[in-house]
């Protein structure tokens, strides 16, 4: 029997939303209108930059993006705001 998976994952020391089935990157849009897209792997260059991260899932031999998911989580440059963690 199997164990129930957490509410979150876990990158490095930083912890995220578990992403959608499928998802491979992350987009940060900063107030300035800005955004930035990484691999979820690559999450802490994050690190210091405010904004809302959404979860895209991409196509990775042609690059090319195939499903933006809807859900925006707050980011206040070292983690996820006002979103339970399960413990």
């Amino acid at each position: 029997m199997g164990f129930k998976k957490k509410n979150y994952l876990k990158v490095g020391d930083i912890k995220l939303p578990r992403p959608p089935h499928h998802a491979t990157h992350i987009k940060i849009y900063c107030a300035d209108k800005k955004c930035a897209t990484v691999q979820i792997k690559d999450v802490d260059t994050l690190i210091g930059v405010e904004g809302k991260i959404q979860y895209l899932r991409f196509n990775m031999k042609t690059k090319k993006l195939v499903e933006t998911f809807k859900d925006k989580y707050n980011w206040d440059g070292k983690e996820v705001v006002n979103y339970k963690f399960d413990i």
